[in-house]
């Protein structure tokens, strides 16, 4: 198991990296799959990563990819760091990591990763929130 604090921090050592398009390099360019797959990854969480989505995701191919790697959280009093919320603008199409107080994520609109505070405007846009089995709460 891998303690929750270890993905958090790999994900805020990510912070400021230029957003791209399925990138999967830290500190050059991720977007918000590869800022979870790199930080998951880099902590010793196995998981398989994809790349092979287009700019605008398919829904119904991230939620085959969260089921894939990850266990639905039933309830918002549940949540707990390190936990992947599934997130929507028009639609379900984008991934961040929670920590507990904020979110850390590949922003496409801000051009970077970039943590902040659960405001109410950010709970709004939580579809579902998933937790991946390897990653250790205590």
């Amino acid at each position: 198991m891998v303690p929750a604090q270890g993905v958090i921090e790999l994900a805020r050592s990510y912070k400021d990296t230029p957003f791209h398009h399925q990138g999967r390099q830290p500190g050059v360019g991720l977007d918000c799959v590869g800022l979870l797959a790199c930080a998951f990854q880099a902590a010793g969480v196995p998981i398989r990563d994809r790349t092979n989505y287009p700019r605008q995701p398919i829904p119904a191919d991230m939620l085959d990819a969260l089921r894939e790697h990850t266990e639905r959280v039933p309830k918002r009093a549940s949540w707990l760091p390190a936990d992947v919320l599934w997130m929507h603008f028009d639609e379900p199409q984008h991934l961040a990591l929670y920590t507990g107080r904020s979110v850390i994520h590949a922003y496409a609109q801000v051009g970077r990763v970039v943590e902040h505070r659960m405001d109410a405007t950010w709970m709004g846009r939580v579809v579902s929130v998933w937790r991946h089995p390897g990653v250790s709460h205590e």
